[in-house]
C-alpha cells in the first residue's frame, strides 16, 4: 500500500476493518468501505468500476443476511467464489502461496488482491 493508493475493503464492521481504515489512513492510501450485507457479483463489479482499487482486500467468508420465509436469518457466503467469478484471473493463484496477480482484462487497475480470513471451521474440517 503506498501514498495514494485506493483500497477497496468488503469486510464486517469490526476492529479489523478499523485496523485497515486506520493503516490506510496513516499510509496515505485512500480506504472505501463496501457494506457487505447485500453484496452480489453485479454490486462488486460496479464497486471495481466505480472506485478503480489498486489494491481489493476481502474476506473469504462473510455473514450475509437472507430473508427466508418473512424471517431475516443469517448465512454463510462463501465469498471467494464470488469474487473468482467477477475476476476469473484469479484461477491462476495457488492457495497459500503469494498471488501470482499480473493483470486483469476488466479491471487493468487492480493490482492485488488480499483475502483474509480463512477459518477451517466453517469449511467442515
Amino acid at each position: 500500500v503506498k501514498p495514494g493508493s485506493r483500497v477497496l475493503c468488503i469486510q464486517p464492521q469490526n476492529i479489523e476493518s478499523l485496523m485497515i481504515q486506520y493503516a490506510c489512513a496513516k499510509l496515505g492510501a485512500l480506504c472505501i468501505m463496501l457494506p457487505h450485507e447485500n453484496i452480489n457479483a453485479d454490486s462488486l463489479r460496479a464497486a471495481l468500476n466505480k472506485y478503480e482499487p489498486t489494491i481489493l482486500m476481502a474476506r473469504e467468508w462473510l455473514t450475509v443476511p437472507e430473508n427466508r420465509g418473512g424471517q431475516t436469518v443469517e448465512r454463510n457466503l462463501h465469498f471467494y467464489d464470488m469474487i473468482y467469478n467477477v475476476i476469473p484471473e484469479l484461477g491462476l493463484a495457488i492457495p497459500g502461496e503469494t498471488l501470482q496477480f499480473s493483470f486483469s482484462q476488466e479491471f487493468p487497475f487492480l493490482q492485488n488482491i488480499v483475502i483474509t480470513d480463512h477459518n477451517p471451521n466453517l469449511l467442515g474440517t
